[in-house]
């Protein structure tokens, strides 16, 4: 409950609160979400969310509580049009949602191309370099599965508070990468990726992490996974998608990258 109304009201400097209680299991993920999701939640300005103007005042705890499910409703006094308008809404993030996976591995020429063009794959982008197919296919990843990131508009609405008010660029585009390899993915179960296909996602966004994180270690002079997180982790601690990069190379049987990681791990 105290995670949703820190959340649910814009508490932002509470936000490190929130994250002690999920740190020390305090809080119940089966109910709210994990610590990500609370993250992505109160920087959410979309029109349709229930209560985008910010936290709503109780002026009658009686009419409060008559909201509650255990009550008999009143009928619902919104217009046939903003009814409609929030079914298609539901039935739009129903459908992109229920899309197959982007692919990751092999795509064949009548496959639609991963660009979004609606055309087949060997009419668009088949014959781009092998070297840049990879980065050209989680590119389409990408920009599908950062729909639910907080957004930084070009132009912001007074009033609003955005990530990139508490973040630099840099931790940013960092997080990003993390957030892709480890944010739980939605999807109608004959849809999902396979542990094969999951794997190799999580691996391609974690090394691209992990060289940004070292860079800004070594540049700045961070020796220990707190004092990044203090200034600069977001969604994810350091510790936590750092081990988990090692678990990946060690399940590829990577060893030169496993002992790369591991070496600069130590200690920290």
């Amino acid at each position: 409950m105290v995670s949703a109304a820190v959340c649910d009201c814009r508490l932002f400097s509470m936000l490190p609160d929130v994250k002690y209680l999920y740190d020390n299991d305090r809080v119940d993920e089966s109910y709210y979400g994990d610590y990500a999701y609370c993250v992505d939640s109160i920087f959410d300005y979309s029109p349709y969310r229930s209560d985008s103007n910010g936290c709503k005042r109780i002026s009658s705890a009686a009419d409060t509580l008559r909201t509650w499910a255990m009550f008999d409703q009143h009928s619902d006094t919104r217009s046939l049009k903003d009814i409609k308008e929030d079914f298609e809404k539901l039935l739009h993030d129903m459908t992109f949602s229920a899309q197959p996976q982007v692919k990751i591995g092999k795509i064949y020429p009548n496959d639609p191309c991963p660009c979004g063009s609606g055309k087949k794959y060997k009419k668009c982008c088949m014959n781009k370099t092998d070297d840049n197919k990879e980065d050209f296919i989680m590119a389409a990843d990408r920009k599908k599965w950062l729909k639910d990131y907080p957004e930084d508009p070009d132009c912001r609405v007074e009033g609003h508070i955005y990530l990139s008010d508490f973040y630099d660029q840099k931790s940013i585009e960092t997080d990003k990468l993390v957030y892709l390899a480890l944010k739980h993915r939605q999807g109608f179960i004959t849809q999902r990726e396979t542990p094969e296909q999951m794997s190799k996602r999580q691996l391609y966004y974690l090394r691209r992490a992990f060289a940004r994180y070292t860079e800004r270690c070594q540049a700045e002079g961070i020796r220990t996974f707190q004092e990044y997180d203090d200034k600069y982790s977001i969604h994810y601690p350091s510790a936590v998608w750092l081990n988990y990069l090692m678990q990946l190379l060690k399940q590829e049987e990577l060893s030169a990258e496993l002992n790369e990681v591991t070496k600069f791990c130590a200690g920290r």
